[in-house]
């Protein structure tokens, strides 16, 4: 469990057992360019505690960038509590965790939140949720 330092949400990050390894430049690219694009979004729109859009789940990180990519998805789907502040969270965590402590592969992820429990899941990587299921290990309270 990762808890995402001042914030609410914490992750638990699992690495698939066999993990494609990132290109540092590529990780910190999508990660800070995605949190670039994320950012202008909220500050236009006012909506660090809007829950994620139908058009924007999964919120992905831009296709045309190569080599890594970045998605997450409200879990449950009947639950609707991942906001883009959330999503915020989750990449300054996946920036901490991954970069900043040199690990550069791809991971899958469960995003929780102190309110509402569990209320996404995602990936980064080569492809960001890949074949491989996440285990959800918390619970979503309504």
């Amino acid at each position: 469990m990762y808890p995402v330092t001042g914030t609410t949400t914490k992750l638990y990050i699992t690495f698939p057992p066999k993990p494609q390894p990132i290109l540092k430049a590529k990780l910190g690219n999508t990660i800070l360019q995605t949190q670039r694009a994320l950012r202008a979004y909220v500050a236009e729109h006012d909506a660090v505690s809007v829950p994620l859009r139908n058009q924007d789940d999964p919120y992905e990180s831009n296709s045309d960038w190569k080599g890594c990519a970045f998605c997450v998805t409200h879990y449950p789907a009947t639950h609707r509590h991942l906001t883009y502040g959330t999503v915020l969270n989750v990449l300054q965590g996946l920036w901490q965790c991954l970069y900043r402590d040199g690990r550069f592969t791809e991971v899958r992820f469960q995003v929780e939140d102190e309110r509402w429990g569990t209320v996404g899941v995602g990936g980064l990587g080569l492809t960001p949720l890949g074949e491989d299921a996440i285990e959800v290990t918390g619970t979503a309270r309504a």
